[in-house]
Formats: C-alpha cells, structure tokens, sequence
C-alpha cells in the first residue's frame, strides 16, 4: 500500500506541474501581447474550441412526440446536408439495382454455359456412335446378317481410272 500512495503522490505533482506550465506559458504570451500591441488569440477563449467543446445539445425533454417528429434527429447541421443524404440514398438504391440486375445476367450466364456444355456432350457421345457404326467391320457385319441385301464385299481391289484432259 505504501508503494501505491508514493505512486499516486508522485503522478499528482507531475500533472499539476504540466497544468501550471500550461498556465504559465499563456500568461507569458498575454504579457508579450501586452508590451508589443499585438493582438492574438488565445486558444482557450477560441470560440472554434467553444464550438467543438460544446456537446450536442438535446431538446430538454426526450418525448414520444419529439422522436416521431424528428427534432432529435434533425439538429440545423443534418438539415443543411439532407441533399447529401438523398443523394447518397440514391446512389444507394442504384446501387442495390445494378448489383441485382448484375446478379441476375450472372445466373443467365451460368444456366447457357451449362446448357451449353450438356449440348457438347450430346455431341461427342453422337459422333461417337456415329462413328462406331459406320466402321468398315460393323458394316460388313450388317451385311452378312441382312439376306436381302444386294451388296456385296468386293473381291477386287478397286481400279482406278485415268482419263486424260483434253
């Protein structure tokens, strides 16, 4: 406990002594203002600190009817920015709709690619079959099943024929 008094003792000059230099310092600027004739401001009377020391004030009683009619929203600086305000809701509300229209394109886009994809695969798995039937051996095979069929497996190999160009 002892430890606790000695800090707190010591802490407790240090500030004092900052506050009175503080102090200090102003008077002695007052006193050069004095003797030279010059006029300065000095910041503890600035009425810009008076503006921002001083809190926003409240109307005196807080009432159903001052909520619902706005006063405690509305103080004269939110009054003065009310065009900010709707223009920031407008470009809020635009916004909102080209992310919606945005999403919907996306959506759209990805049902045609995947149409688009099972389109492919339609595609291969018919040329494939396509491909498999119109094989010389599967050919050859249908043939030799059909009996009523006229054409028949050539025993020759093919000639060709030259003619000359005139």
């Amino acid at each position: 406990m002892k430890d606790d008094n000695n800090i707190n003792n010591v802490e407790q000059p240090t500030t004092n002594k900052g506050v009175e230099a503080l102090r200090s310092i102003s008077k002695a600027t007052n006193k050069n203002d004095k003797a030279t004739g010059k006029k300065t401001i000095n910041p503890a009377n600035s009425s810009t600190e008076k503006a921002f020391s001083s809190p926003l004030r409240l109307p005196s009683e807080v009432t159903l009817q001052a909520v619902l009619g706005g006063d405690l929203l509305f103080p004269k600086v939110v009054r003065r920015q009310v065009g900010v305000f709707i223009l920031i809701t407008c470009f809020i509300i635009v916004y909102i709709g080209l992310r919606y229209n945005n999403q919907q394109k996306l959506i759209e886009v990805d049902k045609l690619n995947k149409e688009l994809k099972d389109a492919k695969y339609k595609a291969l798995s018919s040329t494939s079959l396509l491909t498999e039937k119109s094989r010389e051996s599967n050919v050859l095979e249908m043939l030799k099943n059909t009996n009523d069929s006229v054409i028949k497996i050539a025993n020759q190999p093919p000639y060709i024929i030259t003619v000359p160009e005139e």
